[in-house]
């Protein structure tokens, strides 16, 4: 699969949401007072991750006849387990010497075990583990939807995407005033965002009969669309959103114009490169302990320190290397080693 440079900048302004809004409330600035970016930059990780993982996967099918789902999982777990292996011990370390030490462990073996966004329902969570919410999400994505891609075949499998992004769209708008109600945990359901990851995977299995229509031009009102969405929802992100989100993705990433080299600006590209790391380590510094102006301007310092830690030292040592030994095979051209597999946007 040929990289797509332009992702790389998305993943940056993703991750650059989401440190934007968790730094808001290190600062006790409350959200409603103006646009919170967080929700939107973890929506747009979402459907980056639907349109890359079934990109590749489609990929795949393309040019081999099938998708090798044992191959697909030896790479899952070397792209994110050892990263959040490395976090999940220290987030041991400190509870074990932490008040509520009993609590903070169920929630870092449910973090390990991906359903700490339904850890709520048994024992309330400290902040420590809570982002792995969204890694939970993905998780439970990787599970299911490979699978219906191998069973049902592109064609269909790109109905079911979009169809089940509309019912659960549909399902939300429904009961849109309980939900609105609801505490941040609670909001977290899986079932409250898979149609993201859904209308990414739809866009990519549909992209190659709507290339012909897409024009650059089109990214304008796009992006004037999205003003709204951002200006008006902070808890749950509608459908129409999404939407946006995939027909921008689509967009972006099928055309060579330099009107989108902002995506491929090296600070921004690099953010996203290093974005897994970035969120997996950004949450002691941001969101949790002792907050205030120099916690701040010591997290500006540390942070960057600790996810470049973690991608040199950890990551991409086995993205390089370990799972190719252990399927014996050689990746498809310009994917792991080019820095396109990357968590929170799928591969």
């Amino acid at each position: 699969m040929k990289r797509i440079a332009t992702l790389d900048g998305w993943r940056g302004i993703a991750i650059s949401m989401v440190l934007v809004d968790h730094a808001r409330f290190s600062m006790h600035i409350d959200p409603s007072a103006s646009m919170s970016t967080g929700p939107h930059g973890v929506t747009l990780f979402f459907v980056l991750s639907g349109f890359l993982i079934t990109s590749r996967l489609a990929a795949e099918k393309q040019s081999t006849g099938s998708i090798d789902l044992r191959r697909f999982y030896v790479r899952r777990f070397f792209r994110l387990m050892p990263a959040a292996w490395t976090f999940l011990w220290f987030a041991l370390i400190y509870t074990v010497f932490s008040p509520g030490a009993l609590v903070g462990l169920f929630n870092i073996v449910a973090a390990l075990l991906f359903f700490r966004n339904y850890s709520y329902l048994l024992a309330p969570g400290p902040a420590l583990t809570g982002h792995f919410w969204t890694l939970s999400i993905e998780e439970q994505f990787y599970i299911v939807w490979p699978s219906i891609l191998v069973l049902t075949g592109s064609r269909m499998a790109r109905w079911v995407a979009l169809s089940g992004a509309v019912l659960i769209g549909i399902y939300r708008f429904a009961h849109w005033s309980s939900l609105a109600s609801l505490s941040f945990e609670p909001a977290q359901a899986t079932q409250l965002h898979a149609d993201s990851l859904l209308l990414g995977c739809a866009a990519a299995l549909f992209l190659p009969r709507i290339r012909p229509y897409l024009r650059d031009w089109m990214v304008i009102p796009l992006l004037i669309a999205l003003v709204p969405c951002i200006a008006n929802y902070h808890l749950l992100i509608p459908l129409r959103e999404s939407i946006i989100l995939a027909l921008l993705l689509a967009i972006t990433s099928s055309s060579e114009s330099k009107a989108f080299a902002i995506l491929n600006w090296k600070p921004v590209a690099f953010l996203g490169t290093i974005s897994y790391s970035l969120y997996l380590w950004q949450q002691p510094f941001t969101s949790y302990g002792h907050i205030g102006p120099r916690h701040l301007l010591f997290a500006a310092v540390a942070l960057p320190c600790f996810a470049l830690g973690s991608y040199y030292l950890i990551e991409k040592p086995f993205i390089d290397r370990p799972y190719r030994k252990c399927l014996d095979v050689v990746p498809a051209t310009g994917t792991v080693a080019s820095g396109v597999d990357s968590p929170l946007s799928g591969e």
